[in-house]
């Protein structure tokens, strides 16, 4: 028996299919900037996101809200589902750029805390 229109032939004629592959090839533009700046002693990555995109019948507004969103999530989400970058948002002030921030050393916590057991231990010495 054929059962015709499905939903999943449907699907398989969206946009997402295409969608998809425009947020692989931005991953991994993205995943290699952060690899340099971070081999650069940087904690931040801005990238400028694409804001043209010719997806079949799908308005451009539309395109840039699904593959924004699906970059934003997969970097903000926590492993092992994302990349765990939870600092990470779009700013929108001018051109859409992507901040992805990471810890590169130590925290800002951490380093008062060891900043905090040196000055200790030289209060501690020089009653002595």
């Amino acid at each position: 028996m054929h059962k015709g229109l499905t939903a999943s032939v449907l699907y398989k004629k969206s946009n997402r299919n295409i969608i998809d592959d425009i947020v692989r090839a931005q991953l991994s533009i993205i995943d290699s900037a952060i690899l340099e700046a971070h081999q650069a002693g940087r904690s931040e990555l801005r990238y400028t996101l694409p804001t043209v995109f010719t997806i079949g019948t799908m308005s451009n507004v539309d395109a840039q809200i699904c593959i924004y969103h699906d970059l934003l999530q997969l970097y903000k989400l926590s492993e092992p589902t994302g990349k765990g970058f939870v600092d990470t948002y779009i700013d929108t002030a001018i051109k859409p750029t992507l901040v992805v921030r990471w810890v590169n050393g130590m925290t800002k916590d951490e380093r008062n805390k060891k900043m905090d057991f040196i000055k200790h231990c030289e209060i501690a010495n020089s009653n002595k």
